[in-house]
């Protein structure tokens, strides 16, 4: 088990803690057979609810995607962050997940790892019947059982995944243009990326566009005749001089602190909850300021 030797309970904002929980759950299924053992009537009622091929073919899908997601939420929940980064992991997390949902053989592995467990429970495969007029529920027009579930549940799953990083996290693409400025990404800087580059951080900057073009120029000349280049916002914007690049020192600024995380936030309030518990909710807010 991996020094895993009894479930976790489920955690609503560590989604890294749901990888786990999820993953002791899986290898601890075979055990599962000892509830019928025990004489509870609740036990046996949640035995019913598992013991079927739609629960184990669900829990073996999320278990897989989730073990795909959890190094980049490890990421973001790390303190010391570059939203750079975390673009660049969030790309290949993406592209890893649309490559696994084109691999017809990737859901085949998965969906005989799923036919397995359930032969251990005399489990058959099953889907529910399809009806013509069905509105109400997934309604695929399929043959097989695995075509169903690759359809109605896997496709599924990975698609919402990564609508939701592409929102959540790659939503401000216009900003991140502003990685370009990097003395390590100045070759790959077009004249045609100025516009956007400009237009996203406009509110911020104290210069018009002809005079940033201007300071691009000789951002550019200077990063040429050196050869120890920054490749991180922090170092670049420490090695910056204000009054002379001020259009670049505060776009560079501004994308310095764009937080790609909350988890400091939350562990804020994780850690009053120690101090304000239950026995205490009439504590006053001077209170507990002091």
């Amino acid at each position: 088990m991996n020094q895993r030797t009894k479930l976790h309970t489920l955690c609503k904002t560590r989604w890294s803690s749901r990888a786990d929980a999820i993953e002791t759950f899986k290898n601890e299924f075979p055990a599962l057979k000892t509830l019928q053992a025990d004489g509870d009537e609740k036990a046996g009622q949640y035995l019913a609810a598992i013991l079927r091929f739609k629960f184990i073919i669900a829990l073996l899908v999320t278990e897989h995607i989730l073990s795909s997601t959890d190094p980049l939420t490890n990421l973001l929940q790390k303190q010391v962050n570059d939203s750079l980064h975390v673009v660049c992991e969030t790309r290949v997390v993406i592209k890893l997940c649309n490559d696994e949902r084109a691999d017809q053989y990737v859901w085949d592995a998965l969906y005989d790892k799923a036919v397995d467990v359930s032969a251990d429970f005399d489990i058959q495969p099953s889907m529910p019947k399809r009806a013509g007029r069905q509105q109400n529920r997934a309604n695929p027009d399929v043959q097989t059982v695995s075509d169903y579930y690759r359809v109605t549940l896997y496709n599924v799953f990975l698609d919402h995944l990564v609508q939701e990083m592409e929102t959540r996290i790659l939503g401000n693409e216009d900003r991140y243009c502003a990685q370009h400025l990097l003395p390590s990404k100045l070759a790959d800087l077009r004249d045609n990326m100025l516009p956007t580059i400009y237009a996203a951080f406009a509110p911020d900057l104290p210069q018009t566009y002809e005079t940033f073009k201007s300071e691009i120029a000789r951002w550019r000349v200077r990063w040429s005749m050196t050869d120890r280049k920054a490749s991180r916002l922090h170092d670049t914007l420490q090695q910056t001089c204000k009054d002379l690049y001020p259009c670049i020192c505060t776009s560079i600024g501004v994308l310095l602190t764009m937080p790609p995380t909350s988890a400091t936030c939350e562990r804020s309030f994780s850690a009053m909850k120690r101090i304000k518990n239950y026995l205490r909710t009439t504590m006053t807010s001077d209170r507990l300021s002091s």
